[in-house]
Order: C-alpha cells, then sequence, then structure tokens
C-alpha cells in the first residue's frame, strides 16, 4: 500500500492531493501530468488508498484499508497492456469503465489510468462520457506524460496536478534508499551517470543498470548502428529512447541531428544508413 510520505520531491502535488482528500471536495477526473519516472503513478495509488480510506490516510486499519487488498477501493488501467491484450480497444476500455458503476463499501473509488496520452480518438470519447458520467463516488485519475494529446474535453473537466522533474540530489536519495546501489551508496561515476536521468527516477534506474561508466554510454549509442539479430529495430529503438537524451545533453549541438535520426529509425529507415546520414551531419 503506497502512502505520500514515500513520494519524495513533489512537496506541492502531494500537499494539494492532501488537501482534497482532507476537504472531501473530489472532482469526477484529475489529469496527473509530468515526466516518466517522477512519481505520478505512486501519487495515484497514495491517493486512492487515502481517498477511500475511513480516516483519510491510507491507514491500512480500517475496514476500508483491509478491503483494498481485494481491490475494494482503486483499479489501475495500463493503456498501452489494453492495446497489446484487446484487438478491439475502444470495446476492451468501455467494457472496463462500465465495470465501476458496481457500488462499493468505501469512501470512494479511484480508477487510475496510465500512458493516457496514448488513448486514440474513439477511446477519448469513451472515457469523456465516463468522466461527463461518472458512477456514485467514483473518480478517474488520468496520467500522462504530456497533455498535448488529449481532447480539450477532457482536460477542461479534469482538475490538473503536475508533477515536476526531480532535483539530482533526489533522485540518488531515492535510488540509495531503495537499495539500487552498490553498498548503498552511489560512486561519483553513478552519480553522472544519473545526471542524464532528466529528472526522472525510472530513467536513471535504467542507465545505472546498463551502464557502469558514463563514457561507455557514447561508445553503446554508436555501437547501435551494428545490431544484428532477432527483434534489432525494437531493440535499437528502445536504446534510442534511453540514450538520445544523454546524447543530447552531452553535445547540444547534435539536437537536431539525432531527432532526424531518431524519426527515421521509427519510419523504418535503414539502421546503418540512418546512422551514416546522422554521423555526416555531425562531421564524424
Amino acid at each position: 500500500m503506497e502512502k505520500f510520505s514515500n513520494i519524495l520531491g513533489q512537496t506541492d502535488a502531494v500537499s494539494f492531493l492532501q488537501g482534497i482528500i482532507k476537504s472531501e471536495k473530489y472532482s469526477n477526473a484529475m489529469i496527473f501530468v509530468g515526466p516518466p519516472g517522477v512519481g505520478k503513478g505512486k501519487a495515484a495509488e497514495a491517493f486512492a488508498f487515502a481517498a477511500s480510506c475511513i480516516n483519510g490516510t491510507g491507514c491500512a486499519r480500517c475496514a476500508a484499508c483491509k478491503a483494498n487488498a481485494y481491490g475494494e477501493g482503486f483499479e489501475e488501467i495500463d493503456i498501452v497492456r489494453l492495446a497489446e491484450e484487446e484487438k478491439n480497444q475502444v470495446k476492451g476500455l468501455r467494457r472496463i469503465l462500465g465495470s465501476h458503476s458496481t457500488a462499493r463499501q468505501v469512501p470512494r473509488f479511484v480508477v487510475c489510468i496510465k500512458n493516457t496520452d496514448r488513448m486514440n480518438e474513439s477511446m477519448q470519447a469513451a472515457m469523456l462520457k465516463s468522466i461527463e458520467e461518472p458512477p456514485p463516488k467514483v473518480t478517474y485519475v488520468l496520467i500522462s506524460s504530456n497533455t498535448y494529446n488529449l481532447a480539450s474535453t477532457i482536460r477542461s473537466r479534469s482538475v490538473m496536478v503536475r508533477f515536476r522533474p526531480l532535483p539530482h540530489e533526489k533522485i540518488v536519495r531515492i535510488l540509495e534508499k531503495e537499495g539500487l546501489c552498490r553498498g548503498g551508496k552511489m560512486t561519483k561515476k553513478q552519480q553522472e551517470i544519473v545526471s542524464f536521468a532528466e529528472g526522472s527516477v525510472s530513467r536513471a534506474s535504467q542507465l545505472l543498470e546498463q551502464f557502469d561508466d558514463p563514457a561507455k554510454m557514447e561508445k553503446d549509442f554508436f555501437q547501435l548502428a551494428y545490431q544484428r539479430g532477432k527483434n534489432v529495430r525494437n531493440i535499437v529503438q528502445q536504446q534510442l529512447e534511453l540514450l538520445v537524451p544523454v546524447m543530447a545533453k552531452k553535445h547540444p549541438e547534435w539536437s537536431k541531428p539525432l531527432v532526424d535520426l531518431d524519426s527515421a529509425i521509427n519510419s523504418n529507415a535503414n539502421i546503418s544508413l540512418a546512422f551514416g546520414s546522422f554521423k555526416q551531419a555531425i562531421q564524424l
């Protein structure tokens, strides 16, 4: 059961959410927006457990909190996973949203929907209908890295809660607290790697899993041009998603060629040729 006290570096967002719970002035929908890996998902879970708690704290002792162990006050939907599992994504989303009309013995039921910026127009229309006509005591929390792809009608009917990129020292503290550093303390090289994480704990964790030396990051980036084997394009795309921001920070003058490279590979261009064009653009 997630607690607000576990969410570091998001004081304003946490205080705002606690104020809503204290006043019991819930809206039909809320949008948690901010970069990946800054605590939006944890905050949504903490909000759900506190809102569905009889004491408004997520005490883990009251009848509602105990019922939460069986999903009485909180449900999570991942749009990406839904797209993978459902042939008809709109029908699947409508079916899940329709299931929340069942009465529950908790003060509030919170539906957290991840990756809402990936919803197509038809899915957004289904979401809007649920927001406009929600079942009693239900609040929808839409979690998104940005709101550009969300319809203005959804944005206008939702309360926006903004989550900021985390400061470097906060990320270091979180990762050390979670035991993701050998010996419990980060080395100078590890801290340098974290500095490329763009304020994201998840990105920092991914970088630390793959690299133990900042110098190796650039070498591995260029080695992507020579990747071979099954699912090579998926592998290269995933690595570019992780490493392009790193290269852009190390070499700001590469920003446009990096965008062009990423766009070319996502458009099924030949990987070796795309990297060749990139090297020409940066005069390597």
